[in-house]
């Protein structure tokens, strides 16, 4: 590309060319300050477009990471699309040169130097699949190093790869690191299939790194390498899947150093497995799998360092004692010196046992600080994250009617927001008021500069307020969108010296409406980044002074968000704890000032609450809970019946205590209590169809009387209100098909539908529902928007519903399908078990698969003899 056609980047000044990939060409720029970065000119054709922008934007909004490039700028929008990255090299007398892996592969790299190097790489990998970025395009020219002495890996050119979307691309030394199934099938990249790609990608990268070869033919790949690298190979993808034999056996050169050492190989050989389905699920638990050895390695050095101490205050021992009995037998005129032996005999004796206890505190310690160490390394994380930046078009407009305008428009979203708590903000009968706001503020930002430093706070605000119009218009993707920019825009103001604790307020709040927001849409990373930011900003601003009544509210509404985040990841004492928080200060603020939001958000966290301690079978305590949030929001209806949040509330309270009383045994008042429940979603729907939570309570509501009525023997009405309740989910799934929570509802709404079918001996309906929920169940286990607890939950329903299926075909006289599906809930048990680790259930449970499978094969030998 010529350098007239080039783009011109404010505050950049062009270098000169850096290189040229079969994605596009890239250049070095320098900064006004002095700063070289790169430019990468991306060829249209060469690029999945829509994947690599999302991928960018994931990375800018996830704040960064130390082992992936920063990005600094992005547009996709121009001919060609460009990026402007770091650049890690230096500019030589030949021009730019980057700092790459590949030219350090080639001299070898020392084996504890390689180790550590592949643990970073690993890191930066495990951040990507954290975010949902694949990488797809791993090779040692795209492994950048922030320092070529210490080889500190940085990755750069993510979701370039060979995949699904890209028309034209040139060959490249990717090919030789991709996965076989990569380079077959790369529209898996539409499926959710691209993790496997990068752990395996990972895998002969680092071989490589540690042994100077590919891991299976070699010989073929570095001809080939070569031939690429002189610009004379073709791009031949079947010829790159060929080369994967999976005959060849691993050869490391050598046995292991250390045990630690034989482990990693042992993860490096998973990595490289031919079948993607025995390869690590994604980098995130090969980096888990790496600390765990790392932990174990630190734990067993220690143990040895204590026993080689131990060993030489023995041999002390051992010279005490001889010495001793030698000057017991001299004379009297010795006995002083004896005395000082024995002396140092006991003062020995006394350091051995105090090891002997420091070994036993070492170990415990060691156990606690391992289980702790992950959650310490996420929060160092988020607090290393960088800031991102908006953008906007620049106007020509004045500044006078701008401002005059602008104000007003905050006047009138004050007059028609709904004084609601903030965490269920909302505007009713303003519909028309609301789309003429959400157009002002979007031609408002459109016509600010990014750079237009006067109008910063301006269009701060502006962002924030149209996230909040669109949470009430029910956009939640917009909102999110809107709540990202102003939280960049809040960063850049609070960042200078002197910020105004107005603006680290607005900051906190926006990344609170950010957490709750992506929660709601089952976005949970984003919505524990968000939280642990606002808590961030909020205990800075506690630690500042003043302490107001708002900002202690502010507070106990993040501990609530930072409560569900943990009792969605099964951290239940945390969870515990977070709650238990916000409601003392919630409690204490409505005491001291009666005030209404205060009250309302009191008895909302007590809902929660009381939902929590019964998920995880603490009964009293829900009940209890429950019941205080009852007395609470029965005061509120009397005060303002014509609000929702209350109204709300009050049913997910009642269908909570109705919960209750059903698991006590006392089925009539379970039933009056979710009846009255459900007349007041019922109202709440009337008012306003469009609430998902309502539909969403419902729905749980319908369900739980199925159940009931079931149990009590009324399978017609059951089967109507599961009818109902899988209607509903399926509406709700449809709406939003990547709410996971929605998602797994719709699964277990089959399920119940298909035991009901079996009841009433419908076989036909019942195989019908079980393998649409069996199904459905895979498709979200397969996905990647799940996290590690809502994995581990999804793989546990996915089990049981298997060999309920089973179960059932052997009882339908269907041995051979019966057989098959035995077969499968044994794999699943199984990966469960070496997943998660065997307890009594899974024990059980494969016991159980296993005499059902040898029952039915020997009663189908019979048959057949």
């Amino acid at each position: 590309m010529t350098t007239s056609r080039l783009p011109r980047i404010q505050d950049h000044e062009h270098v000169g060319p850096l290189g040229e990939g079969p994605s596009g060409e890239s250049y070095v720029y320098r900064t006004a300050g002095g700063v070289l970065r790169v430019l990468k000119c991306f060829r249209p054709l060469a690029i999945n477009r829509r994947l690599i922008h999302g991928s960018f934007q994931k990375v800018l909004d996830a704040g960064g990471h130390g082992g992936v490039a920063a990005v600094h700028l992005v547009r996709f929008d121009s001919k060609p699309p460009w990026v402007v990255t770091d650049f890690l090299g230096t500019e030589g007398e030949k021009g730019p040169e980057s700092w790459t892996l590949a030219a350090r592969l080639d001299a070898g790299i020392d084996r504890g130097v390689g180790w550590r190097l592949i643990s970073e790489i690993a890191e930066g990998l495990s951040f990507l699949h954290r975010i949902g970025v694949p990488h797809g395009n791993l090779k040692p020219s795209n492994v950048l190093l922030a320092d070529p002495e210490t080889l500190k890996p940085v990755l750069t050119d993510y979701s370039l790869g060979y995949m699904d979307g890209i028309y034209h691309r040139e060959a490249g030394e990717d090919l030789l690191y991709a996965a076989p199934e990569q380079l077959r099938r790369p529209e898996g990249i539409n499926h959710g299939e691209w993790a496997g790609w990068d752990v395996h990608a990972f895998g002969v990268l680092a071989f490589r790194i540690l042994t100077g070869c590919f891991p299976r033919s070699h010989e073929k790949r570095l001809a080939w390498e070569k031939s690429l690298r002189a610009g004379k190979a073709e791009f031949d993808v079947e010829m790159a899947a060929a080369l994967e034999d999976e005959s060849e056996r691993l050869d490391w050169g050598g046995e292991a150093g250390s045990w630690a050492e034989e482990e990693r190989r042992q993860v490096i050989e998973r990595c490289l497995h031919p079948n993607p389905a025995q390869r690590y699920e994604d980098m995130r638990e090969v980096e888990a799998v790496f600390g765990h050895i790392e932990e174990e390695r630190i734990l067993r050095d220690e143990r040895e360092r204590v026993a080689q101490m131990r060993r030489r205050e023995r041999r002390r021992l051992r010279q005490a004692r001889i010495w001793a009995a030698s000057f017991g037998v001299v004379a009297v005129a010795c006995a002083v010196f004896a005395a000082v032996a024995w002396q140092r005999y006991s003062l020995a004796g006394e350091r051995v046992d105090e090891l002997e206890r420091r070994i036993a505190r070492l170990v415990a310690d060691k156990q606690t600080e391992i289980q702790q160490r992950e959650e310490v390394a996420r929060q160092r994380e988020a607090q290393a994250m960088a800031q991102a930046a908006g953008a906007a078009r620049a106007t020509s407009l004045y500044r006078e009617t701008l401002a005059v305008s602008r104000e007003n428009a905050d006047k009138l979203f004050e007059m028609v927001r709904d004084r609601r708590p903030a965490s269920h903000p909302g505007f009713r009968g303003h519909d028309e008021v609301i789309a003429d706001l959400v157009e002002f503020y979007e031609d408002f930002v459109r016509r600010i500069a990014v750079d237009d430093a006067e109008f910063e706070l301006e269009r701060a605000r502006a962002y924030e307020n149209l996230g909040e119009l669109e949470v009430a218009r029910g956009n939640d993707d917009r909102a999110l969108e809107w709540f990202r920019l102003a939280i960049s825009d809040w960063e850049s103001l609070v960042a200078g010296p002197g910020a105004p604790n107005t603006a680290r307020v607005r900051l906190a709040r926006s990344r609170l409406r950010q957490a709750e927001t992506a929660f709601g849409k089952g976005l949970v990373e984003e919505a524990r980044q968000g939280a642990l930011r606002a808590r961030e900003v909020v205990d800075g601003l506690i630690s500042d002074g003043p302490v107001t009544d708002e900002l202690k509210r502010l507070l106990a509404a993040v501990r609530l968000a930072q409560g569900r985040v943990a009792r969605h990841d099964g951290r239940v004492d945390a969870a515990f704890d977070h709650y238990r928080r916000a409601t003392e200060a919630l409690s204490e603020l409505a005491e001291r000032t009666g005030r209404f939001d205060y009250r309302s958000d009191l008895a909302h966290s007590y809902v929660e609450m009381g939902e929590l301690a019964r998920g995880v079978e603490h009964v009293d305590r829900a009940e209890s809970v429950q019941r205080e949030a009852l007395r609470h929001l029965l005061q509120l209806i009397d005060e303002r019946p014509e609000s929702d949040l209350p109204r709300f509330d009050l049913a997910r309270a009642l269908g909570e205590l109705g919960e209750i009383e059903l698991s006590g045994g006392d089925p009539d008042k379970a039933m009056e209590l979710i009846q009255e429940s459900m007349d007041l979603l019922q109202r709440l729907m009337e008012e306003d169809a469009t609430r998902q939570e309502f539909r969403y309570q419902y729905a749980r509501r319908l369900s739980t009387l199925g159940r009931l009525r079931r149990d009590t023997g009324n399978r017609e009405e059951a089967v109507e209100y599961v009818k109902r309740a899988k209607g509903i989910q399926r509406q709700l799934s449809e709406e939003s098909p990547n709410n996971g929570y929605f998602a797994y509802q719709l699964a277990l709404g089959c399920w119940q539908a298909a035991e009901l079918a079996a009841d009433e001996g419908r076989m036909e309906d019942c195989f019908r529902w079980m393998e649409e929920a069996k199904q459905r169940l895979q498709v979200l286990r397969e996905g990647d928007s799940l996290d590690p607890a809502q994995r581990r939950q999804v793989d546990l329903s996915l089990a049981y519903l298997i060999g309920d299926y089973a179960h059932l075909l052997e009882e339908s006289g269907e041995e051979e399908l019966a057989l098959e599906e035995f077969r499968n809930a044994l794999s699943v048990w199984q990966r469960l078990s070496g997943t998660y680790g065997e307890d009594p259930m899974m024990v059980d449970a494969i016991t159980w698969a296993r005499r059902r499978i040898s029952e039915i094969e020997v009663g189908l030998g019979s048959a057949e003899e």
